[in-house]
């Protein structure tokens, strides 16, 4: 499999709230509370064992949280 099918199965793939939280590195507890008070920026999943996150929806948000540092004069 070429490298961009890699990327294209990893976009596919769901995150549980442990594997967020490792991903962000905050607990477990924290993803959880921003799930009950609507607080992510990005939309989970329900699923009869528990919620889930894509994996491409959390790469773009993070993308969009990049800092680039203006140049000072």
């Amino acid at each position: 499999m070429t490298s961009k099918g890699n990327e294209q199965a990893k976009s596919g793939e769901f995150l549980t709230a442990l594997q967020l939280a490792d991903l962000l590195q905050y607990s477990r507890h924290t993803i959880y509370v921003w799930v009950c008070k609507n607080q992510l920026p990005f939309p989970y999943y329900k699923f009869p064992r528990g919620i889930r996150f894509k994996r491409s929806d959390v790469d773009c948000w993070i993308q969009t949280r990049k800092i680039v540092p203006v140049d000072s004069l």
